[in-house]
C-alpha cells in the first residue's frame, strides 16, 4: 500500500486484513503516480453524492426540517433515528442496527415523500442552501478530471439536492434518484463507445457498478471516500471526507 501523506511524500503502510491506518492522505494499491494516470486518462468519471462530495444532504434535508413542521405522523422513534444519522442508528421496534444504506433510504423517501411536496419553491431553496459544504477539495478535482473526462453525477439522492449539486460543480449531467447505478453507468459507457471509467462514491453501490463495468471489459478505477480507517478490498484507492490531497497529487502531476 503507498500513501500519500500531507508533505507529499510516499511510504508503504501495513495492513491488518483489509484495514490501513493512515493520516490525513491518500491511501492507493498502486503507487500514487500511476493512480493519477489512470484517473486524468479515464474516458468518464462518474460521482456520487451523499457522503460523497458532501455530507449527505438528504439526512441533512430531512432533520432540518423537523423542527419546522411535525409531520411525523404519529411515529416519534422517527425523530431519534435522525438524531443518530451518519453515525449509527437503532430500529427501535426491530432491535437492530440499521446499515449506512437504510438510513439513507430512510432519509431520501421520507424526504421525498413527507417534507418536499409540502414545501413551497422557497422553503425548498432555503433548505438547499442550508445543505452540507462541498467537501475540501472536491470542486478543484472536479475541475481538473473536466479537462480531459465526461464527469456525471449518478445519485440515489433527490432530484433537488442532486441538481443543486451538480450546479455548485458546473456539472451539466446529473442523474438523480438511481437505485440501479450498474446499469446506468455501463449503458453511458456504451453510448460513448468508452474504455475507461472511475467511480467515486462511499458505499458498496458504487463499488459494484465498478466491479460490474470489469465484467464488460472497461478499465475501471474505484475510488472510496472513507468514513472510517478501512479500505475495500474492491477499492483501488480511499481518500478521506478531505479531496485536497487528491486535488494535489492530480494538479501537479
Amino acid at each position: 500500500m503507498y500513501v500519500e501523506q500531507v508533505d507529499g511524500s510516499s511510504l508503504v503502510m501495513p495492513t491488518r486484513g483489509d484495514a490501513l491506518y493512515y493520516g490525513n492522505g491518500i491511501v492507493s494499491r498502486k503507487p500514487l503516480y500511476e493512480l493519477s494516470e489512470r484517473l486524468l486518462k479515464s474516458d468518464i468519471i462518474v460521482l456520487d453524492v451523499g457522503d460523497c462530495v458532501r455530507d449527505n444532504p438528504e439526512k441533512s434535508l430531512t432533520y432540518s426540517s423537523v423542527p419546522k413542521r411535525d409531520r411525523w405522523k404519529g411515529r416519534p422513534w422517527a425523530k431519534d433515528t435522525l438524531k443518530q444519522m451518519g453515525v449509527v442508528a437503532w430500529d427501535v421496534f426491530r432491535g437492530r442496527i440499521w446499515s449506512l444504506e437504510e438510513i439513507e433510504d430512510f432519509a431520501v423517501d421520507y424526504a421525498e415523500n413527507n417534507i418536499v411536496p409540502y414545501l413551497t419553491n422557497g422553503e425548498v431553496e432555503e433548505l438547499l442552501n442550508e445543505m452540507p459544504l462541498i467537501y475540501p477539495g472536491v470542486s478543484g478535482v472536479v475541475q481538473e478530471l473536466k479537462k480531459n473526462s465526461d464527469v456525471v453525477i449518478i445519485s440515489r439522492g433527490l432530484k433537488e439536492t442532486t441538481k443543486h449539486t451538480a450546479e455548485e460543480l458546473g456539472i451539466d449531467e446529473w442523474y438523480p434518484r438511481v437505485v440501479d447505478k450498474d446499469e446506468l453507468a455501463v449503458s453511458l459507457l456504451m453510448e460513448r463507445s468508452a474504455r475507461s471509467v472511475a467511480f467515486f462514491g462511499d458505499t458498496w453501490h458504487e463499488l459494484e457498478a465498478g466491479e460490474n463495468a470489469k465484467v464488460y471489459g472497461f478499465d475501471v478505477v474505484n475510488v472510496q471516500v472513507l468514513k472510517e480507517l478501512v479500505l475495500d478490498r474492491r477499492a483501488d484507492a480511499g481518500i478521506p471526507q478531505s479531496w485536497k490531497g487528491l486535488e494535489r497529487i492530480l494538479t501537479f502531476h
